[in-house]
């Protein structure tokens, strides 16, 4: 069902533009339509030109540039690539190029539009430092434009974003002759029309003159800056949560480009592994990143060094600069400050009333930061107000925040004491989220289509692809339907071996530790393969690393291992599997050290019993939070001294407060948890 929608006549003067995680904050004003070359400033040489402030020291970060500069060829190349695969660019000091002949290995029509809320709006670049933060694919080019009493206004129609769901790419990820100097790779794009036209510094004008200027002049003072692409009156058929832009309103005016990384971190993917469910369920937020080149703040819809504007996108976790920001009226910093209230640090007390108040003011302006939205439902989820929780995330979803899409799909799947269950509408809001390219949100998506038998085949099919793609946790998720039988056919021990061999080649080390065993055991009708089996499972449990290097293992594979090797089996001995569990315990994987200390204290072949050394291995993990290790040390302690046993769990429950210790302290005696208020 698409959100309802009301006429809007295109407003003389603008308001603001909340789009996606920032708020783009565009300066309104009425100006004049009289253009031209008798009206137009004079063309300066460079050398008058003003502004020039800030040296680009280095563009290793998160951007979001305008793009509506590019022309013919450069335009065409970008959303030529962006229909077939992921954009490589390359993003520096000397401004910013669309790489040709370098393409991303495996991405294949990864870009999914979402319609957002419609916003018109314009942005004035007046100043050398503006251009080249803003325009870095045309800043040498247009110099001469941006001089004394000259300036270039943009017209702004935006509808929705093109996302994909990868937040990172490394560089061995990347292939073609045309690689060489990539920097960036952009990860979505807002879409609509827009209009460029030569301005004059301090009149800004509004987006439907600047649109109706490019329409009809063709001065000689406006030859080098004139763009535009897309119209406007056809951007008036977009809807929030349109899956598809207008014909003509489907142009990229700026672009996100993250840093592509060396290399790919290993990633520990498994334990409590599964989609997650979505939620305002955390009093969790997250602050609001300009996304400017150092140096430079947002406002105004622009990048701009500080000195240059009157008001700016605070810092987000500087508390004074947030708060005088708000002061002066910027949305995005009251949110930035909001976030610091509610959590706290710094010596300062959490204020989570006053940042409610901020998250909700904020929300309801039409140009709010979307993040707020979903920051607000918190507070309105705990006081179970589930009309203005449902307004406030549905506003946020369709301002274009994909966790407010996400949390309020969740919600309406599973319902609320109060909130009626609508699987169709938390569907569609799952869609949406996924759609702008949060990850999560796609493989719960599909795993709720499979698990409510909404529609399976649809489920399978967006969890198959996604494996095909190469993300482990829909191979992660298609082993688990497989094997718990969730799916039509019951349990499917080869499909479910299959996907999960599949997800250990992309560094899962449960699915390892799963596939291992599968293959160790050889229940039918899963054929037994010894060899391949403690491939898996050193896979999944693997030696370690040099010191300090961080290593992913799994409990199941190495505890999976172990026994393998205790048993004899592939040349294991006793020795050998204490050597695969204390691998797993200095990985601080809680059972292997539980397991550990039991073949200590049992021994094996060529290895004698060790009561001491069993119980310092667990006393050594219960100290570092294993609780796992404290039941353990508890029921070795019962069976010798009683009273030990009592005050060992009294002091394991005050400093754990996990209820089993608690009430073995209580059997023996001992005070359990304090009694609730």
């Amino acid at each position: 069902m698409k959100p309802s929608f009301l006429p809007r006549p295109r407003p003389r003067c603008l308001a603001r533009l909340a789009l996606g995680a920032g708020l783009v904050a565009l300066a309104g004003g009425c100006g004049t339509k009289n253009v031209g070359s008798k009206l137009a400033p004079k063309d300066p040489s460079a050398s008058d030109a003003l502004g020039q402030t800030l040296a680009c020291t280095t563009t290793n970060t998160v951007a979001e540039p305008y793009v509506v500069d590019l022309r013919g060829a450069d335009r065409s190349h970008l959303e030529a690539v962006m229909s077939e695969g992921i954009a490589v660019v390359r993003y520096d000091c000397d401004g910013l190029e669309v790489l040709r002949g370098c393409s991303v290995r495996g991405a294949a029509d990864p870009y999914t539009f979402v319609g957002v809320s419609m916003k018109e709006d314009q942005v004035q670049i007046d100043t050398l430092d503006q251009l080249r933060a803003n325009l870095p694919a045309s800043a040498v080019k247009l110099e001469s434009e941006v001089t004394s009493g000259a300036a270039i206004d943009i017209g702004l129609v935006m509808v929705g974003r093109k996302s994909i769901r990868d937040d990172m790419v490394a560089r061995p990820d990347l292939e073609g002759p045309g690689c060489e100097g990539a920097t960036h790779f952009v990860r979505s794009a807002i879409v609509g029309a827009f209009a460029v036209e030569k301005g004059t510094q301090g009149k800004a004008r509004v987006a439907a003159e600047i649109f109706d200027v490019g329409a009809s002049a063709g001065s000689e003072a406006n030859r080098r800056v004139a763009n535009r692409d897309g119209k406007p009156e056809d951007c008036n058929k977009a809807r929030p949560g349109d899956t598809v832009p207008p014909e003509q309103c489907r142009a990229a005016i700026t672009i996100e480009l993250y840093p592509i990384v060396e290399e790919r971190p290993i990633v520990a993917e498994g334990e409590g592994e599964g989609a997650a469910n979505g939620g305002a369920s955390k009093d969790q937020v997250e602050s609001l990143q300009a996304k400017c080149p150092p140096g430079f703040v947002r406002a105004g819809g622009k990048c701009s060094p500080p000195q240059q504007v009157a008001a700016y996108q605070c810092a987000p976790k500087d508390f004074d600069e947030c708060t005088e920001q708000c002061e002066r009226g910027n949305g995005p910093s009251c949110y930035n400050l909001g976030v610091m209230l509610r959590m706290g640090g710094s010596g300062r007390e959490r204020q989570p009333e006053q940042a409610q108040a901020r998250f909700l003011a904020a929300c309801d302006a039409a140009d709010g930061p979307a993040k707020a939205c979903m920051a607000a439902a918190f507070e309105l989820g705990q006081a179970e107000a589930w009309g203005r929780y449902v307004e406030v995330l549905q506003r946020g979803c369709d301002r274009g925040d994909p966790a407010a899409c996400d949390s309020l799909g969740h919600s309406l799947l599973m319902g609320r004491k109060g909130l009626r269950a609508d699987p169709k509408r938390g569907v569609g809001l799952l869609e949406r989220a996924c759609g702008m390219g949060q990850a999560w949100s796609c493989t719960s998506l599909a795993v709720n289509l499979v698990h409510k038998k909404l529609d399976e085949e649809r489920g399978l099919h967006l969890l198959e692809t996604g494996c095909e793609r190469g993300s482990a946790n829909e191979c992660v998720n298609l082993a688990l339907i497989y094997r718990n039988g969730q799916a039509h056919g019951g349990k499917r021990p080869v499909e479910a071996l299959r996907y999960d061999q599949r997800a250990c080649t992309l560094g899962n080390t449960s699915a390892c530790g799963r596939a291992g065993k599968d293959l160790v055991t050889g229940t039918k009708p899963v054929a037994r393969d010894l060899g391949a089996g403690i491939a898996l499972l050193e896979k999944g449990c693997p030696a370690p690393g040099p010191s300090g290097t961080f290593v992913a293992m799994s409990s199941q594979a190495c505890t999976a291992l172990a026994d393998v090797y205790r048993a004899g089996k592939g040349g294991g001995t006793a020795a050998k599997a204490v050597t695969v569990l204390e691998r797993g315990c200095s990985g601080k994987r809680t059972l292997t050290c539980v397991e550990l200390s039991e073949l200590h204290a049992q021994g094996g072949k060529g290895l004698p019993k060790d009561p001491a050394k069993a119980q310092e291995i667990l006393r050594s993990s219960c100290s570092d939070g294993n609780v796992s290790a404290c039941m353990a040390l508890g029921k070795q302690l019962e069976g010798t001294d009683k009273g030990i046993a009592r005050a060992f769990y009294e002091d394991a429950c005050t400093r754990t407060k996990f209820p089993p210790l608690c009430r073995a302290s209580e059997k023996l005696g001992g005070k359990g948890l304090p009694a609730q208020p």
